[in-house]
């Protein structure tokens, strides 16, 4: 099964689960992503409310992971804005969206996360 994944290089990506091909095709793999998305770290995100008592909207984070499995991305960039982003230290970036289960990509560095 694959992992989807949210990548953070700057940006984040995020995706859903599903069989990878298999045989000749496997070579050439299509991937539905989104390159510009905001999370809780953006404040035009999770309409206008990104923050909730001062920390991360619980609820907007879940929506956005729901979203892209419902939608069925593979990959998602979150394309946050750097002044809300900039008083979150690099390794907690993605932790409003991380759940039980899911994988960190990049080790302690927490480059991305597979759902």
């Amino acid at each position: 099964m694959r992992s989807p994944l949210l990548l953070a290089l700057g940006s984040f990506a995020m995706g859903c689960a599903a069989d990878p091909p298999s045989g000749p095709a496997a070579a050439w793999l299509e991937q539905k992503t989104a390159v510009h998305v905001h999370s809780v770290h953006s404040h035009d995100a999770c309409d206008g409310q990104p923050r909730v008592d001062g920390e991360p909207n619980a609820a907007c984070a879940q929506d956005l992971r729901d979203g892209v499995c419902a939608t069925d991305y593979d990959h998602v960039f979150l394309t946050d804005h750097d002044v809300e982003m900039a008083g979150v230290p690099w390794d907690e970036l993605l932790e409003p969206l991380h759940r039980a289960g899911d994988a960190w990509v990049g080790g302690e560095a927490r480059l991305g996360l597979a759902m």
